[in-house]
């Protein structure tokens, strides 16, 4: 008993002690943190704010208007110290620790050139600034492994290919025979390098200096059963150090798609054997994600790694389809390692892009750049009223200028600008995307009130509704034919009607690129079980098919006229399409759309929306590039083009998911006129008989460019060889075809999943209705 008793008197003591010491340490603490402020007032350290994660405090934006953002700088805050002083490169680099820049994707190595690259051994590990801000804001994360309950087959049961079987068998025999040429080619000119110049047979550079053809060849050659050229990749690779790299700025997408997915596709086809590869594409992932140590955990797309000026937010004119493009490659990382930290980087873009709905004109369209710092300047007279220290605010740096950036966690549009909507490679990775990390989750969604299906099916709902059209040309045997169009927006407000009008004009250039949304609408076909998707993506494939027949291979634009209904002759006076209206085949004139992204709000409460399409203004950027063609080579049903051919992959691409999903051999035969037209016009002998394929500055004169993609490895070769083969190999009911086109094996669903053909109705149900009034 005396020894309970003396017990319980010394931990009497040691528990007063603990108490004392913890009350010295809290009031040393609210010491510090009162200091800390004080000195970031004085631009010395930055604002400590006790109130968590950086979100907008709701109440205060509630009355700011939702495209207000960088465009304030008229009223933004005065600098409270001399510019001069931040335009010292020491006393910008110390601040710089503190205070994050903002700036566009063009000034990421010119503002301060002195600063931008860090030769140190040490510069090439970075401290996360940023890594546990947002640790807690994955409250419906999207990478939950969770099977749904049914999905939807994709790939046809019905091929008759029986009696074809020698053409087809001849046909895959030849485009191998190309691959392992041009390989050989590669190989022998250029190992190591990023791309072989064909005609001057020297290395060449793309700008990632990582052996892209060499890495984004490697899972066809498993294909192949290439064991000897396998190996000597492997042993190539085995000394590669992803860690690092010999270019100043990291592309960030690039090397996402091409290098990180080849990295994983070569991992899956070699049965999980060959684990250096799994080794080095986390390697490369873990060096991307350095990329994502922004204040908002937005990538900086082009990342300067080996900057002193490493405290950035993300580009005030971030590109959308490149944001969008690193989902699936992270997402399979993160199932093949069990590491939920790839899968959530990604993720956090989408639910960015989530809570950014209606920030910009057309809900579910993005424009091809946004804003994705996230940054609202407080102006000045707000700052007077000490706005900056009652919510949540960065101070952070702009052109040489102290301002103060309430954190909102959203994209917004850039500001002065019409937004451009396209469905090219500028956006359109963004889009499909989504759909293969949908299949990629095999159909969970999550994410908090089904945000990333309504997203999905919405957008390209829209797209299919807006973004397509019936082209002029010579069709003399009257097939449905479509192309796609981009869009111009601006909107107001009208105030005495309580409208925000929103004037969309189309603009008719067709991108090469945009030919890959044939390969969407055909998977949201069946994701939506809904014919009208299937039918839009057979019209856009014939479309690409037919400007190949009539030029020998299509450019990478082209501007045409527009026909009012399908199907059309250019060469057809009765089908009138210049006096046509526009829109006049798409829209159903409308009135008006409620803006519904409050369920809860009444009409009186916010503006309605209203969509008018108007007459078509040309205002794609590559119009008024030197590279855009007005000349007399052009055929009279082209006013306008950019005459290269980059051995683009999109037409044969689209041709093999047609034939995948229907089963019909007609899309087989469609890709080898394509093939013999490809050929003939980018395979010139030499004279030794070997063939020299190059990518066309012209393709209206056949000018030849010194330039072999690593597309052509990649995508364009391995696309005709898999239309040829057995249907049953690589069926996209077990593989995803990514953005760069490698493959990546779905997850077993689970047992209790059933595989359906009846999986659209629940999708369909959350397409929101689209009314558009025609000016």
């Amino acid at each position: 008993m005396k020894l309970l008793i003396s017990f319980f008197r010394r931990l009497r003591s040691v528990l007063v002690l603990c108490v004392t010491v913890s009350v010295l340490l809290y009031y040393r603490f609210q010491n510090e943190v009162n200091t800390l402020n004080s000195y970031a007032e004085t631009e010395s350290l930055p604002q400590i704010n006790k109130q968590g994660p950086v979100v907008p405090n709701t109440a205060f934006l509630a009355g700011q208007d939702a495209h207000n953002n960088l465009g304030s700088l008229p009223n933004a805050a005065s600098p409270v110290v001399l510019d001069e002083k931040l335009r010292d490169p020491k006393v910008l680099l110390d601040k710089n620790r503190y205070f994050p820049l903002i700036h566009k994707q063009k000034d990421v190595l010119s503002i301060y050139p002195e600063l931008e690259f860090d030769t140190r051994e040490e510069a090439t590990t970075s401290k996360p600034q940023y890594a546990a801000r947002y640790a807690a804001s994955f409250k419906n994360p999207l990478t939950a492994h969770k099977a749904a309950k049914s999905m939807p087959r994709l790939q046809s049961l019905n091929f008759h290919a029986a009696e074809e079987s020698k053409f087809t068998e001849q046909m895959a025999s030849t485009v191998r025979d190309h691959f392992l040429s041009s390989w050989k080619a590669y190989s022998r000119l250029a190992l190591g390098s990023d791309e072989v110049k064909p005609i001057s047979r020297n290395p060449t550079s793309n700008g990632l200096s990582r052996a892209t053809t060499m890495l984004e060849s490697l899972d066809m050659l498993y294909m192949l059963n290439q064991t000897h050229e396998i190996s000597k990749v492997l042993t190539f690779i085995s000394n590669m150090d992803f860690t690092r790299s010999e270019e100043s700025l990291i592309d960030v997408s690039q090397s996402t798609q091409r290098i990180l997915g080849a990295l994983l596709s070569s991992y899956e086809l070699s049965d999980y054997r060959d684990g250096i590869l799994l080794t080095k594409a986390t390697e490369l992932a873990d060096f991307l994600l350095e990329s994502f140590n922004t204040p908002n955990r937005i990538p900086l797309l082009h990342f300067p790694w080996r900057s002193k000026l490493n405290n950035r937010f993300p580009f005030q004119d971030s590109s959308i389809g490149e944001l969008g493009s690193l989902s699936v490659e992270f997402l399979r990382l993160s199932q093949l390692k069990k590491d939920e930290k790839y899968a959530k980087a990604v993720a956090h873009i989408y639910e960015t892009v989530f809570d950014s709905l209606g920030q910009f004109d057309i809900d579910f369209l993005l424009p091809t750049h946004v804003d994705a710092t996230g940054c609202q300047l407080i102006p000045k007279e707000r700052l007077e009223q000490g706005e900056h220290v009652k919510v949540n605010v960065m101070k952070s740096i702009l052109d040489g200028k102290y301002v103060h950036c309430l954190q909102t966690d959203k994209f917004t549009a850039i500001p002065g600008t019409r937004s451009l909507i396209t469905a090219d490679n500028k956006s359109l990775p963004f889009y499909s995307n989504m759909i293969k990390f949908y299949q990629l989750s095999n159909g969970a969604d999550t994410s908090g009130d089904l945000q990333f299906s309504k997203f999905l099916v919405n957008s390209f709902d829209r797209i299919r509704r807006l973004m397509t059209f019936t082209p002029a040309l010579p069709n003399s045997d009257r097939h449905n034919l479509s192309f796609v169009n981009s869009l111009s927006t601006v909107s107001y407000h009208d105030t005495h009607l309580n409208e925000e009008i929103v004037r969309i004009s189309p603009d008719y250039t067709m991108h090469h690129s945009s030919c890959a949304l044939a390969s969407s609408f055909a998977l949201m076909g069946k994701l939506l079980d809904d014919e009208r998707f299937l039918d839009q993506a057979k019209a856009i494939a014939r479309g690409c098919v037919h400007m190949y027949k009539l030029i020998g291979v299509m450019p990478e634009s082209a501007h045409v006229a527009h026909c009012a209904e399908q199907p059309c002759d250019f060469n057809n006076p009765s089908d009138n399409y210049q006096k046509s209206k526009v829109g006049e085949q798409l829209i159903t004139p409308g009135v008006k759309v409620e803006n519904s992204n409050d369920p809860g709000k009444k009409i009186s409460d916010s503006p309605t929306k209203v969509y008018v399409h108007e007459e078509e203004q040309r205002v794609d950027p590559i119009q008024s590039s030197a590279s855009w063609d007005v000349g007399n080579n052009l055929p009279k049903y082209i006013d306008g083009a950019n005459p290269r051919y980059d051995l683009f992959p999109e037409v044969i691409e689209s041709l093999f998911y047609l034939y995948r999903i229907t089963g019909d051999e007609s899309w087989r035969q469609l890709g080898q006129d394509l093939w013999i037209l490809t050929l003939e016009a980018v395979d010139q002998p030499s004279a030794k008989g070997v063939g020299k394929v190059s990518a066309l500055e012209n393709v209206f004169t056949g000018e030849r460019l010194d330039l072999l993609p690593s597309d052509w490895f990649s995508r364009h070769l391995k696309f005709y060889y898999l239309l040829f083969q057995d249907p049953q190999e690589y069926a996209l009911d077990d593989y995803i075809f990514t953005n760069g086109g490698h493959l990546l094996k779905k997850p077993p669903v689970a047992p209790q999943a059933e595989v359906s053909d009846k999986h659209g109705n629940a999708l369909a149900s959350l397409i929101e209705h689209l009314n558009v009034r025609v000016s």
